[in-house]
């Protein structure tokens, strides 16, 4: 009976308002089953002292639908961030690669050392795709960090907001081991025992010169 009043009370609203609820519903539906891609990460754990060498590696974003890089779009951009504990390498380009057919006129770039944008152009037709991405990565202080889309105006499913900020392209941390070079390095008298071996070598140094 709940039911069958339900659907009087929908019959009973106005055409505009019967529309409006189906596009809600259909826009919700659309939010809930429209990740129609995946993505494939480059992640490093550092282990040398800082800042440690360029690690090289490859992340990429694919299409598993029809249209979900949006056809006809030209000159559409992406950004991507690197958080500030590390850097790319802006001193060799990044290799930007495409699978399929759709996506054509590609190129990266490098704003600086934390930011990477890249610009396409898809075709008018509808296919699945896909791009990759491959760069060079350093630690240069402690901490953990990410690669994620942080801007530009190519839609992916019909947005520009997606991926989130949260679908990481790449994760990278610092070991424990890690120290700067410097920490290594005693410099100052003080800091050695009195008594200690260092301290007889250290005497023995300055009394040489």
């Amino acid at each position: 009976m709940k039911k069958e009043n339900s659907i009087i009370s929908l019959l009973n609203q106005s055409p505009a308002k019967v529309f409006v609820m189906y596009a809600m519903l259909s826009f919700l539906s659309y939010l809930s089953f429209s990740q129609d891609y995946t993505i494939s990460t480059f992640d490093k754990s550092f282990c040398t002292a800082l800042p440690t060498a360029y690690e090289s590696g490859t992340f990429s974003i694919v299409s598993t639908a029809n249209n979900v890089f949006r056809k006809g779009q030209g000159g559409k951009t992406m950004v991507f961030t690197l958080s500030p504990e590390f850097e790319f390498n802006t001193g060799v380009v990044p290799i930007i690669a495409v699978t399929g057919t759709y996506i054509n006129t590609e190129s990266a770039t490098y704003d600086n050392a934390n930011q990477l944008t890249i610009t396409y152009t898809t075709d008018n037709i509808n296919a699945t795709d896909g791009i990759s991405l491959t760069v060079q990565v350093r630690a240069i202080s402690a901490g953990t960090g990410y690669i994620y889309r942080s801007g530009g105006n190519a839609q992916i499913n019909a947005s520009d907001a997606v991926p989130a900020t949260t679908e990481y392209f790449g994760t990278y941390s610092v070991g424990d081991a890690v120290m700067d070079a410097g920490d290594a390095v005693r410099n100052d008298a003080s800091d050695v025992d009195q008594f200690s071996t260092s301290q007889e070598m250290l005497e023995r140094a300055f009394s040489e010169e």
